[in-house]
């Protein structure tokens, strides 16, 4: 196998060639490995397994927290509770879909597409919030409220799934 040029993008070095192990000192060594994305087919964010317990465990906290206030305050507790929680989820499934679409090919498009998929699910959530608090006059602030940081502590999570 040839030696390539290297092509800097900031901190980290890129190369076109399959599989190559390459090293750069920048401060501290750092070591990375780029295989080719063409080489394994690329799973859908929506299908994979830390996105899917992500959204598993939001319903489950969905569903006892509708519960609870179900039982302690009423059917429009348990209404705001499902309302909160799905906030959330629609918003994950947004984000999946959204990162699932972009094909980055570099470092820096990774992180902007990322940062599409974050945008896309904030702007999903406050129009979701805003469409709640102004069409159901039945809504049960503090049952709502708690489902959505619940839900949304629940998606900081993914990052400590290590499947």
């Amino acid at each position: 196998m040839g030696r390539k040029r290297l092509k800097s993008t900031g901190l980290l070095f890129l190369s076109r060639t399959r599989n190559v192990a390459v090293s750069a000192a920048v401060g501290r060594r750092l070591a990375l490995l780029i295989t080719d994305s063409t080489s394994a087919a690329m799973e859908a964010p929506i299908s994979t397994k830390p996105i899917r317990r992500i959204l598993a465990w939001q319903a489950a906290a969905t569903v006892v927290i509708a519960v609870v206030a179900g039982v302690l305050a009423g059917a429009s507790a348990a209404l705001s509770a499902v309302l909160g929680g799905v906030v959330n989820i629609t918003a994950v499934v947004v984000y999946a879909v959204v990162l699932g679409v972009s094909n980055p090919t570099s470092a820096g498009a990774t992180v902007a597409a990322m940062f599409r998929a974050e945008a896309s699910k904030i702007l999903v959530i406050i129009f979701q919030l805003w469409l709640v608090l102004t069409t159901y006059k039945d809504v049960v602030p503090a049952a709502f409220f708690a489902t959505f940081v619940i839900t949304v502590l629940l998606f900081s999570m993914a990052f400590f799934d290590r499947d």
